[in-house]
């Protein structure tokens, strides 16, 4: 038996604790959010909402109970494992903490109230819920940046590098400075218990430069503005990776004159797939975010295809954390979508 064994069976236990989708299907028809919680008091949230409802009502308790439980439960999912398997345990929880640290960043660059900052991020990596608090009291990103690095985070590492070699960065490149850091940890793992890392790092970065070069299509003036800001009149500034997309294809797609054209100067790459059923929705609406939704759809197939593969590594834990996230944002999704009245049909089709 592998270090790996004894937790990838709890962690295939615990996904049957996830909703099913004919579930969530059927909370979107549900009146409102109040209808909302009281459903949620029948599945395994019930601890999660009752705790947040003695203190919340409406939005404001489906936020800190899903928070909640995400937390707690992923929490409970890395202490399966012990050792060298636990390191990779938290270096994949550490994806959270680049998230919140990019919302911190950007939530104190907007000067948006503590609690407003904290209420969108999502608590279920090695950092602690109160520090991030602490973080977010800063009041600014410089401030956030010393206190990291007095704490000795590594995350701090990055920052600081550039803000020594460029006083003054853009917002947009500190969030690059952390993707690219992030990127570079993640890969330079090369044991095989690593391997899933390494697939997870790689279509991250796909899909995150995909949606750059989706924004730059058609962007008038955008060769200025890419020189002035990043140094290169192409949108190389702005990739993290490269992944299993090359950068000339990218930079090739993002030179198109409509998204329709980076689309398929994208074709026959790793994403041409979801990229062309994202099309269609965007044709439809105007929005990106079709396209968007769709390339994660393709990231939650990994996640699938990691419980069942996943063998001896750290698969089965990644899945289990994108297929928990997913849930959430779901929940979450369905939570606004009543709060705005919307059409239950409307939800259900944003619901991944």
């Amino acid at each position: 038996m592998t270090e790996y064994d004894y937790a990838n069976a709890r962690l295939r236990a615990m996904r049957s604790r996830l909703l099913p989708a004919t579930t969530l299907a059927d909370l979107a028809t549900l009146p409102d959010v109040t209808a909302l919680l009281n459903a949620l008091t029948r599945t395994p949230y019930r601890e999660a909402v009752e705790l947040a409802l003695a203190k919340q009502t409406g939005l404001a308790a489906l936020r800190e109970a899903l928070q909640a439980d995400l937390y707690s439960r992923l929490r409970r999912a890395g202490r399966f494992f012990c050792d060298g398997a636990a390191e990779l345990a938290a270096l994949a929880l550490s994806r959270f903490d680049l998230e919140n640290l990019k919302a911190v960043l950007r939530g104190l660059t907007q000067g948006l109230a503590p609690e407003a900052i904290t209420g969108a991020l999502i608590p279920a990596g090695t950092i602690p819920p109160s520090d991030w608090l602490t973080l977010a009291q800063t009041g600014n990103p410089r401030g956030a940046i010393d206190l990291l690095a007095t704490w000795r985070l590594p995350l701090a590492a990055p920052l600081l590098e550039l803000r020594a070699s460029q006083p003054g960065a853009s917002p947009l490149q500190l969030e690059l400075a952390l993707e690219r850091w992030q990127f570079a940890r993640l890969t330079a793992r090369r044991e095989a218990a690593a391997r899933p890392l390494q697939t997870l790092a790689h279509l991250t970065a796909d899909i995150a430069n995909t949606m750059t070069v989706m924004r730059l299509a058609g962007l008038p003036g955008k060769a200025a503005f890419l020189a002035q800001h990043f140094g290169d009149q192409t949108a190389a500034g702005l990739l993290v990776g490269p992944g299993r997309i090359p950068f000339s294809q990218l930079t090739r797609a993002a030179g198109q004159e409509t998204v329709e054209g980076a689309v398929a100067s994208l074709q026959d790459s790793a994403l041409g797939e979801p990229l062309r059923a994202g099309l269609a929705r965007y044709r439809a609406t105007g929005q990106l975010s079709g396209l968007e939704r769709e390339l994660g759809r393709h990231q939650l197939g990994l996640a699938r295809r990691f419980f069942v593969s996943a063998a001896g590594n750290i698969g089965v834990f990644l899945g289990y954390l994108l297929l928990s996230q997913n849930e959430a944002a779901n929940l979450r999704r369905i939570g606004y979508g009543l709060d705005l009245r919307q059409p239950a049909v409307e939800i259900q089709a944003d619901l991944l």
